[in-house]
């Protein structure tokens, strides 16, 4: 049995035709577009942050993408310090810290090649990044409450200086009726006779 195309037919196969080439071009359409930031930015070394208000600097090297927290990544492997020092290395999100430095010191601390991200991205080249740590800054403080009791009862005043040449100290006596109240204070100043703060 031979079939037919009538004109009839081929205008509705051509119908149906032009029907799936729109639907087609419409989930194109439909389809999102990636934009230039869904890309991620290549894993690299951005910047360097030193903390120097602690008893021990720490340097932290800032990448631009979230590094591995687990032991298991190594990232000892990756660093060299010169002078050669025990380090003690931590990571925190995109940071890369190391613990351990001394202050008043210079090092050039070398990021190797294959450092991971998290992503499982790796630095392709290595670097060499200056670490210079100053003198830590100058401080002064003083043991206890700031007050001298009585010899029997009293080890003196311990004061605690670093980077400090020296220091000028100003001791006022006070009154057994004021000690008291002075004792129970938050803060260390002190009352003079006319009711002023000295």
């Amino acid at each position: 049995m031979r079939r037919l195309l009538t004109a009839g037919n081929a205008t509705l196969s051509t119908a149906i035709i032009a029907g799936f080439c729109l639907a087609a071009s419409s989930i194109a359409a439909a389809a999102p577009k990636a934009s230039p930031g869904d890309t991620p930015s290549p894993f690299e070394f951005r910047r360097l942050l030193v903390e120097t208000n602690g008893d021990a600097p720490e340097a932290c090297f800032r990448f631009s993408q979230s590094l591995r927290p687990q032991a298991e990544a190594h990232y000892g492997d990756y660093v060299e310090v010169e002078p050669e020092t025990p380090l003690a290395i931590r990571t925190s999100d995109k940071d890369l810290c190391l613990g351990g430095l001394a202050y008043g010191t210079q090092y050039t601390v070398k990021l190797r090649r294959g450092l991971p991200a998290l992503s499982g991205a790796a630095i392709e080249a290595e670097q060499a990044v200056e670490v210079s740590l100053g003198d830590r800054a100058p401080l002064v403080s003083i043991a206890g409450q700031g007050f001298i009791l009585p010899r029997t009862t009293s080890n003196g005043l311990a004061i605690q200086t670093i980077n400090v040449d020296s220091v000028k100290v100003r001791v006022l006596r006070m009154s057994d009726r004021l000690l008291p109240a002075q004792l129970g204070r938050g803060d260390r100043s002190f009352i003079g006779s006319d009711g002023g703060a000295l």
